[in-house]
């Protein structure tokens, strides 16, 4: 099938997960600029709600969808199958979650938590997603992966897995979908300033989060508004971050020896990241 030029704004619907913070929030009121009617999915629709109410923000379709539960996944499935398919346009895999600890260090249920809410979910809603945009021949299906899926981070290795996962899936389905009008996005934040990051900023989590710039949840908005506009598969913020990860990893077994040159530095940007961050609790 040939390829259906896409534009730089829409009318259907977009599928944003994580929808009550962090980037999904912010994404949400630029799709609606575009023209998207957006359909925000957290654990519960009152978070949902509440999070676009606290911006001035109105019109989303809030749903819940515990990501961890069968049950609850199966009924996001069949709604998106049944009530959202035939003005599906942008499907946008955000959602996720972090407990920093060492392999044996977290616990089996924190383990399997990971998994379940960035790969195994993502895997079966786009199991879905992919042929409804298939056989409309146009779409985008988007997902927050991050640098952690390039990179994998000591004290974090289930959430790498999880996004390096994600990261392969996203390869696979852009060549699958190559030849058809649907195109495949991944967006790969370095540090990004959300509940999710100074949660593990305080709690032992990678000092390597903490080397660079730490990002607004904006930016990397932005970043999905841009990948909307000219869409390819990844799409680093910052890119310069990315040169680095990416070489890196060509000799992952040079990261014991590297580490310590970075743990100075990373640990220097954690605390300033901690006495500065917009989600540092209030006195």
């Amino acid at each position: 099938m040939a390829k259906v030029r896409r534009g730089t704004s829409g009318s259907g619907i977009a599928i944003v997960t994580g929808a009550a913070g962090g980037i999904g929030l912010e994404l949400t009121p630029l799709l609606q600029q575009a023209g998207y009617q957006v359909v925000g999915v957290d654990l519960t629709a009152d978070m949902v709600t509440k999070a676009n109410a606290s911006r001035g923000i109105e019109g989303v379709i809030a749903v819940g969808c515990d990501l961890t539960d069968d049950a609850s996944l199966r009924k996001l499935i069949e709604r998106i199958q049944n009530e959202f398919a035939s003005e599906l346009d942008i499907f946008v895999a955000n959602a996720g979650i972090i407990i920093p600890g060492d392999v044996g260090e977290i616990s089996d249920d924190q383990a399997v938590k990971h998994l379940r809410i960035m790969l195994e979910a993502n895997v079966r809603i786009l199991n879905a997603v992919t042929p409804i945009l298939r056989a409309k021949n146009s779409g985008h299906i988007m997902g927050t992966i991050s640098m952690g899926g390039i990179i994998a981070m000591p004290s974090s290795a289930v959430y790498s897995a999880a996004k390096a996962g994600m990261r392969a899936y996203f390869q696979a389905l852009n060549a699958e979908l190559a030849h058809t009008g649907v195109a495949v996005s991944g967006i790969f934040p370095s540090a990004v300033d959300t509940p999710m990051l100074y949660f593990e900023a305080t709690h032992g989590g990678s000092v390597l989060n903490f080397i660079g710039k730490v990002h607004h949840p904006k930016a990397i908005a932005e970043k999905y508004m841009k990948a909307i506009r000219k869409p390819k598969l990844e799409n680093y913020v910052p890119f310069s971050d990315s040169l680095t990860t990416r070489l890196v990893n060509f000799w992952p077994w040079s990261i014991p020896k590297l580490l310590p040159l970075f743990v100075k530095g990373g640990e220097k940007g954690r605390a300033k990241y901690i006495a500065t961050s917009a989600n540092r609790p209030k006195d």
